[in-house]
């Protein structure tokens, strides 16, 4: 999910749909860490959110695409859902 800073409000909207959990495999998402500053318990709450749904985080990789003066400010971060490797 590449949605230049949005991936926070739809994570939110994805929970309050109740799509992730028992729907989604695994997930790609880029992260802008950008925003931190203006909540970041807001931020911290949405990943480990995503951990308690069964969310394992399998890779991440720092995006080199430089941006605001030559620094990134995104990481891309791959979890797979593990309800669907160890079912129940």
């Amino acid at each position: 999910m590449d949605v230049e800073e949005s991936e926070w409000s739809a994570l939110e909207a994805m929970f309050n749909e109740g799509v992730l959990a028992e729907q989604v495999k695994q997930i790609g998402i880029e992260f802008h860490t950008s925003v931190f500053n203006r909540n970041p318990g807001r931020y911290f709450r949405i990943v480990t959110r995503l951990e308690d749904l069964g969310f394992l985080k399998w890779k991440v990789n720092w995006n080199m695409q430089p941006i605001r003066g030559g620094i990134t400010d995104c990481f891309e971060v791959y979890y797979i859902n593990i309800k669907f490797v160890h079912p129940k």
